[in-house]
């Protein structure tokens, strides 16, 4: 009976999953998952390679076109996004608009809230497409033009990101310590 719990979590990831909601096409794993997009997403954008975000910029362009559904669903991705609650790209750990991640909802912790950096990223940073360490390298660049909270933010998380890589590496902190610990 171990088993049944496991098939249903394991049911609930792929109904939930995003790319499934939208009815995306999977490429070359030839899985089609069905969503309130996904008769839009072929009919508007079907001869378009999937990746790189070309489906969904293409359903952007296509938005007056496109089933009630879809643009609430759409719509929906948006405004996660614009809180900070879509964690399906980039580097997890390094999103400056945030807390601490290791306070997962509780006050002070993801759960939506706007960080420090907030303000600074749209002012700043608005035309960068997050991943792969461009909002950090955009953020690093205009750093004399950050809030002093921000400023103070991203010190923080460079130190923490310094401690851990001496860690991986074995090497002394500066109280002596092996790694930071």
């Amino acid at each position: 009976m171990r088993i049944l719990p496991l098939l249903v979590a394991g049911l609930i990831l792929i109904v939930s999953s995003p790319n499934l909601a939208l009815g995306e096409d999977r490429g070359d794993r030839g899985e089609r998952h069905e969503g309130p997009c996904h008769d839009d997403v072929k009919r508007l954008c079907g001869g378009i390679d999937p990746g790189s975000g070309r489906i969904r910029d293409c359903m952007r362009e296509h938005r007056d076109s496109v089933s009630d559904a879809c643009k609430a669903m759409m719509r929906e991705r948006e405004e996660r996004r614009d809180r900070g609650d879509d964690d399906d790209r980039g580097d997890r750990g390094e999103r400056f608009g945030r807390e601490n991640r290791d306070d997962r909802g509780g006050p002070g912790g993801r759960g939506g809230r706007e960080g420090p950096c907030h303000d600074d990223i749209k002012r700043l940073c608005g035309d960068v497409e997050p991943g792969s360490g461009r909002m950090r390298d955009c953020m690093r660049e205009h750093k004399d033009s950050l809030s002093g909270a921000c400023k103070e933010k991203m010190r923080e998380r460079e130190e923490r990101r310094d401690r851990r890589d001496r860690g991986d590496r074995g090497e002394h902190d500066d109280r002596g310590g092996p790694g930071g610990r």
